[in-house]
């Protein structure tokens, strides 16, 4: 039986690494809806399934397909520090990502409930919001969770392992446009022909090996993923600023 929570590289995580998306999918707050929001609703941020560990800046990554296909079985002997930091700390990044949203919109003044949506099983946004609408809540925010895990970002500039987030934050209300809000964030991991705004990991979390990364305490390389959620909460809290 496989570990729940065991690392993989997706195919689509390669295909996009070498292609690129040029749409960030963000949408500016929307000043006018904003203001008649006092009660927002966190839809319950899911554990992922699968966290990821890829050596994105391999030489092997200027090979084309074949190259990818080599970075996804290099990238299965490179899981040992992370999958068991996760395994022995119990950590949780939905848990984490939805009580750091959590603690940013109330230190803005919004009044929030987390709700957990049984449907919400993927990583995916729901598909609409309009039954959650009710009880006083005036929007729902809701979290897509692309990737999660540990990266290097690009050879030969920047080999270095360091945890990397990427998560869309939207934000649906109940006036206005009915979409007052969305972002794209890369934390970590850049990528100039991705579209979202990056967030940079502290220097203390990069390693200059995988073997310094394996070696890392389970507290140093857990702490570096809990760094990932806060940093994309406080950037959400500055956009909803009132």
């Amino acid at each position: 039986m496989k570990n729940r929570f065991e690392i993989v590289v997706l195919a689509v995580s390669v295909s996009a690494l070498l292609v690129g998306c040029a749409s960030s999918g963000s949408v500016k707050p929307d000043s006018q809806a904003l203001r008649n929001v006092r009660t927002i609703a966190i839809v319950k941020v899911p554990n992922p399934k699968q966290y990821t560990v890829m050596n994105a800046g391999s030489p092997m990554a200027a090979m084309g397909a074949a190259g990818a296909l080599m970075m996804v079985a290099d990238a299965k002997h490179n899981q040992k520090g992370l999958m068991g930091a996760i395994a022995r700390t119990h950590f949780r990044y939905g848990q984490q990502l939805t009580r750091d949203l959590e603690r940013a919109l109330r230190a803005d003044g919004y009044r929030v409930r987390v709700i957990t949506v049984r449907n919400k099983k993927s990583k995916k946004f729901l598909a609409n919001y309009k039954g959650l609408m009710h009880r006083g809540i005036d929007a729902v925010m809701d979290v897509e969770t692309i990737n999660v895990g540990y990266e290097t970002q690009n050879w030969p500039t920047s080999p270095y392992w360091r945890p990397e987030a990427a998560i869309k934050v939207r934000l649906a209300s109940r006036t206005g446009s009915g979409m007052a809000y969305e972002q794209k964030f890369m934390y970590g991991y850049h990528n100039p022909f991705e579209g979202g705004t990056n967030l940079d990991a502290p220097k203390r979390f990069h390693f200059a090996s995988k073997k310094a990364m394996e070696s890392a305490s389970d507290r140093t390389l857990v702490d570096g993923l809990k760094d990932s959620a806060k940093a994309i909460a406080s950037a959400v809290q500055a956009k909803l600023a009132r």
